[in-house]
């Protein structure tokens, strides 16, 4: 197939999960001999391309001639909403006209306005998560922070029903995310495609453990990962303290937030920020917490923990979307005891550890490869194509 590509930036490092899906689905779909074009609004930096099979790239900045484009005076709106030029818009227009694909595939939350006006081509939009139910699981009580998650909610949905005639298929990593596009997001057809990892990268490494020790990792400034955080160190560590004072908890990850950055240093809390051998440092500690309360989407540091074989303890928002027979891959809690007690059961029995870790391997290659994932977008669209 001959497929198009739309990002506004392919960014390196990949932080952020479209960047981490777009890459890979786009490796797999161009290691399986599908023709391939990638259109970016800002030129990507040739190490955010390493490793991919031959592809065509163009970014707006060096399109020939635009093509005239007609939005809805709302969908004009939210085009200036998420600063998109009107000649970014009709460049990737024309390149459509110009290449010809058999499908545009758009990823990131802001490439609706493209696809709108992309005629005469199916049209995919990789929303992977929702943002509308992803700000929707942060509401708790009626405070000034859930009234921005209400806001922000109410402003994408209305964002994505304005385009969702537009569209011909979403994709999404999870059965809870497809509901979401379907009835909040107005999308007609929502095909569920759940990330994958790379197994060669993310591989079993042999560290010496520290003893009670737990570790987290993601971008640090992602208000998911930070609640997942501030819950853990408010409700189980100081349990957990209470009965191992020694114990030790790192967070790794991109641009901490001040709020993570103000634990640093209590309790046996150590935020250390960016590393740059994520597999040697998560090694070295005994077990991996993934305490998600709220987001939305397929976690991806849970594929990257079971890819590592670490043994780790997580709350069930952290499994949603991941396939396959979870429960023998990661071991569940949710309250506080239970997690303080899981923990301790893990740190005293370097045997169980180990037989969790290759169960989790085993898992995921088994259910989350890159290549599984390409073929269900291939099967997505081939029937799209049928309809």
């Amino acid at each position: 197939m001959r497929l198009l590509f739309l990002k506004h930036s392919l960014t390196w490092p990949r932080v952020r999960g479209h960047d981490v899906h777009t890459y890979s689905i786009m490796k797999a779909l161009g290691l399986m001999g599908h023709e391939l074009n990638l259109f970016t609004v800002e030129r990507p930096d040739p190490t955010a391309l390493a490793g991919l099979p031959t592809i065509s790239t163009l970014s707006a900045d060096v399109a020939q001639n635009g093509v005239h484009v007609k939005l809805s005076r709302l969908q004009d709106r939210f085009r200036s909403y998420w600063g998109v030029s009107t000649q970014d818009v009709s460049a990737f227009a024309a390149s459509v006209e110009q290449w010809r694909p058999d499908a545009v595939i758009a990823s990131g939350p802001e490439v609706l306005p493209y696809l709108a006006a992309a005629d005469g081509v199916y049209r995919v939009w990789y929303a992977a998560d929702d943002l509308c139910w992803q700000h929707l699981t942060q509401v708790r009580n009626l405070t000034a922070d859930a009234r921005f998650n209400l806001k922000a909610a109410a402003v994408n949905a209305l964002y994505e029903r304005s385009f969702a005639g537009s569209i011909d298929c979403a994709w999404a990593v999870s059965a809870i995310d497809a509901r979401a596009l379907r009835w909040i997001g107005g999308f007609r057809r929502v095909d569920v495609v759940p990330n994958g990892v790379d197994t060669d990268h993310f591989q079993p490494r042999q560290e010496v453990e520290s003893p009670d020790s737990a570790i987290f990792w993601g971008n640090l400034a992602f208000e998911p990962n930070v609640r997942a955080i501030l819950w853990f160190s408010s409700q189980v560590w100081p349990i957990v303290r209470q009965r191992r004072p020694g114990a030790v908890l790192t967070v790794a990850g991109f641009s901490p937030s001040p709020l993570l950055l103000n634990l640093s240093g209590r309790d046996g809390i150590n935020v250390v920020g960016a590393v740059d051998d994520l597999g040697a440092i998560v090694a070295k500690h005994a077990v991996a917490v993934m305490p998600f309360q709220s987001g939305s989407g397929l976690k991806n540091k849970m594929l990257e923990a079971a890819a590592l074989a670490r043994p780790t303890v997580c709350s069930r928002a952290a499994i949603n979307g991941l396939c396959g027979a979870v429960q023998e891959a990661f071991i569940l809690a949710e309250r506080p005891q239970e997690w303080a007690a899981q923990l301790e059961t893990l740190w005293d029995d370097a045997d169980a550890r180990a037989a969790l870790g290759r169960r989790a391997r085993i898992w995921v290659e088994t259910n989350h490869t890159w290549d599984r994932a390409a073929q269900r977008a291939l099967d997505s669209l081939a029937a799209g194509s049928e309809r």
